[in-house]
């Protein structure tokens, strides 16, 4: 009997050892893959989009707080905490601010990661978009980031009692992260600008008598809606198709897409911006007047003619601040970093620099484990992954200063019509009608492209090498243009006398 016994003991004893484990090992695989978030497949225009048809994977908040007007916002955020309860109060804090016509449903792993260390995140639906935008219909459209910066200081410092915590900010979140870590330093712990705007001062950018840089405009609504009405701004896309195009096909040559296919974090953003077009009518032309708006939001503190803009400051930080930037992001263009670079240097800034080689714009879906657990080791020991930037090493190249005579007909056609910043002009004096490079046509090429010809005021082509392959010429140039500097390489074939740029044909 008592061997028995003991029998039995050592079964049930290795049982319960099983069990234990077999239960451990099911938590760690529901940590590994947490809940998504996800647009519903039927839209009906007669409910709230934001509040019905869109779900985030946390619960949220809604806080009345105010902005640097004194005026009163109610803004939706999470506000979230996975340790002991014991422990909320002396845990370190994260407080995540999305980017442009984005929300606080995107974060994936960046929110994932340091709540399973025991952080307390805070992620905001700050940019009258999100879960925000349906109790916000009857306030300002033209609400400056200065203004938003007050509304984030309002809902952390004194409405959730968060004296002090690390703040990230995604591209529009992170010009407006820099700006608060400017304006409210002694609140912020720690910093990461992840393929922020603000980076760059910009020349006055104007088309069709509307001036998209204009400080002035935060107080003349009626000058924007009338801009916007007369549909003069950048647009999220009028049809689905048009949408997904904007995000799965890169807008540069070289530069990867924003987001890839295949991927559920991906397509929920594809979706709670596509879904909108078939939304309530009121969400929906308060999200595309906004989205439009924060162009200019974030374009106003870039003037080159301000000697106090924004990315003349950023190199003065001094919070430890993680500059994160893809080396294909199709829009924050990394070399923008050699010149906070260098600037922090001279100042003593405490910014590094990290250069993500096979990133985008949206790093924490292309590389989601790496970059998310680069990122809280930063905040959580202030020290940066290497290989870390270190400025420019590779010696400059020098620039062919003879050009074959149809090559150098090419390239002054193309500096003459991107000076003019006339799409029309550009397509008929750059490119073959029979382009195609990496799956994309003209059309689609041109489409993409378009938002941005406003915007480049300085276009100037370097040639570095010529090479006749067959019946093409192929070029290896960088573009200097206003919004950065840009390696490419250019096939071109000839057409009734003249060299157009025909693409890879792929």
């Amino acid at each position: 009997m008592l061997w028995r016994f003991g029998v039995q003991s050592t079964l049930t004893l290795f049982f319960r050892i099983f069990l234990l484990a077999l239960l451990c090992s099911l938590k760690i695989a529901l940590a590994a893959e947490p809940a998504l978030p996800y647009v519903d497949a039927e839209i009906d225009p007669a409910k709230s989009f934001w509040n019905d048809h869109v779900h985030y994977p946390f619960p949220h908040q809604y806080a009345q707080v105010k902005d640097k007007q004194g005026r009163s916002w109610e803004i939706a955020y999470a506000d979230l905490f996975r340790g002991e309860a014991a422990q909320r109060a002396k845990a370190p804090v994260l407080v995540l601010l999305h980017g442009r016509g984005m929300n606080s449903g995107y974060w994936g792993q960046l929110m994932e990661r340091p709540l399973a260390a025991d952080w307390r995140v805070i992620a905001i639906d700050w940019s009258n978009s999100g879960k925000s935008l349906p109790r916000n219909l009857d306030r300002p459209v033209t609400r400056s980031l200065e203004d938003s910066r007050h509304l984030v200081h309002d809902l952390v410092v004194r409405h959730l009692g968060v004296a002090k915590a690390s703040y990230l900010g995604h591209s529009l979140g992170g010009q407006l992260a820099a700006g608060y870590a400017l304006l409210f330093p002694e609140n912020v712990e720690r910093l990461v600008l992840y393929a922020p705007g603000g980076l760059e001062s910009l020349p006055a950018i104007e088309q069709n008598g509307f001036r998209y840089d204009d400080p002035t405009l935060e107080k003349r609504p009626e000058v924007f809606l009338k801009a916007w009405q007369e549909g003069k701004l950048l647009s999220i896309g009028d049809t689905r198709e048009a949408i997904e195009k904007s995000f799965y096909v890169s807008p540069r040559p070289g530069a990867m897409a924003y987001l890839q296919r295949g991927d559920k974090l991906n397509e929920f953003m594809v979706a709670s911006r596509a879904a909108v077009l078939q939304g309530n009518p009121r969400e929906r032309e308060r999200f595309q007047q906004n989205y439009a708006w924060e162009t200019v939001a974030s374009l106003s503190e870039c003037r080159i003619e301000d000697q106090e803009a924004l990315p003349s400051r950023i190199p003065k930080l001094k919070v430890p601040t993680l500059l994160a930037l893809g080396e294909l992001d199709p829009i924050i263009l990394p070399n923008n970093a050699e010149h906070v670079y260098g600037s922090a240097r001279r100042t003593q800034s405490p910014i590094q620099i990290k250069i993500y080689e096979k990133g985008g714009h949206f790093i924490h879906t292309d590389l989601p484990e790496a970059f998310s657990r680069e990122v809280l080791d930063f905040l959580t020991t202030g020290k940066v992954a290497e290989p870390v930037y270190q400025g420019i090493k590779a010696p400059e190249r020098t620039p062919l200063a003879n050009l074959p005579p149809e090559v150098l007909r090419f390239k002054q056609r193309a500096e003459a019509a991107y000076a003019k910043q006339d799409i029309e002009e550009i397509k008929r004096a750059i490119y073959h009608p029979d382009y195609r490079r990496d799956g994309q046509t003209l059309k689609e090429h041109l489409d993409t492209f378009a938002a941005y010809v406003p915007m480049i005021t300085q276009w100037q082509m370097l040639i570095y090498s010529v090479e006749r392959e067959g019946d093409l010429f192929v070029l290896d140039v960088e573009v200097k243009t206003s919004l950065g500097n840009v390696k490419n390489k250019v096939w071109l074939k000839e057409l009734n006398g003249e060299w157009l740029s025909y693409g890879n044909q792929k």
